[in-house]
């Protein structure tokens, strides 16, 4: 399983309402993710959530990546949230489970 569908069937599991709207570009075999930073929209709660799911040894990369994306502050300044969601497995006991790491920017982390 994918980290993205890790992330899609987390918010199922939650109730909210997910779409992936990152595509697949097949003449130059490359993935272009919404508003460069976005590869899952998410309605939770009455609130609108763009979420970029990567693998947990790389958040960091991907938090810079959307720090230094103009579009992300537009989307952040008309209320929508954002989110990275790195995943990992982690020890637990003897034995090894997937855990998931959340990031959220805020307007304030964009400055």
């Amino acid at each position: 399983m994918s980290p993205t569908q890790r992330s899609l069937k987390r918010a199922r599991d939650y109730g909210s309402v997910v779409q992936v709207v990152e595509r697949w570009n097949p003449y130059s075999r490359t993935r272009h993710d919404l508003f460069g930073v976005i590869d899952l929209v998410e309605l939770r709660d009455g609130q609108i959530v763009g979420v970029q799911v990567t693998s947990a040894s790389n958040v960091s990369a991907r938090v810079a990546k959307a720090k230094s994306e103009p579009r992300l502050r537009v989307w952040l300044a008309c209320g929508g949230k954002f989110e990275v969601h790195g995943w990992g497995k982690r020890q637990e006991g003897k034995r090894k489970l997937w855990k998931i790491r959340v990031v959220e920017l805020h307007q304030e982390d964009l400055a």
